[in-house]
């Protein structure tokens, strides 16, 4: 019996070897690292206090997917990094629609510089049934590509919200031969 329990054991442990470098292969395994500070193109909110709080694994796990993967879209013998990714987290008393509100094309391009779009560039969650908001930016500058996802979710636990910004940054150089 003991015998069965340690092949059991030791076959569980391998799975789960195998399974964290074949989960690193699909999401394209990029380094997701947690900076302390809001980047100087990125406006803080009134009562946003820096947290502590871990992406939420499935949040992570999509974004890690869709990032890792980005760099495969590029044309043969143009750059397929992914580039570097910072993440770090806030806390807010307010909802997630100030949140968004606040986080607005004009905001971002007149305080940081990112690019302009005719449309907003935030979805609201509550269409989907789900207390949250979800925006995207991007620029060009200084010789890199910029991207900025501000993700907003309403934490049931004390009504406020929680922030996520997440920033991927590359090279903007000619194609790599």
């Amino acid at each position: 019996m003991n015998r069965s329990m340690a092949l059991v054991a030791v076959a569980a442990l391998s799975l789960t070897v195998i399974s964290c470098g074949l989960l690193e292969r699909f999401t394209g395994g990029p380094e997701m690292k947690k900076v302390d500070t809001l980047w100087n193109d990125v406006p803080k909110m009134d009562d946003m206090t820096s947290s502590e709080i871990e992406m939420p694994i499935g949040t992570k796990l999509l974004l890690r997917t869709i990032i890792g993967n980005l760099g495969r879209f590029n044309k043969e013998g143009e750059d397929r990094t992914t580039g570097d990714i910072d993440w770090l987290s806030f806390t807010s008393p307010k909802p997630p629609n100030e949140i968004q509100e606040f986080y607005t094309n004009q905001r971002m391009s007149e305080f940081g510089g990112w690019e302009t779009s005719k449309e907003s560039t935030c979805v609201s969650g509550s269409e989907k049934g789900v207390s949250g908001a979800f925006c995207v930016f991007q620029k060009k500058a200084d010789g890199k590509k910029a991207g900025l996802v501000v993700i907003a979710a309403q934490d049931e636990k004390t009504s406020g919200t929680n922030l996520f910004f997440v920033r991927i940054e590359t090279d903007d150089a000619a194609p790599k031969k």
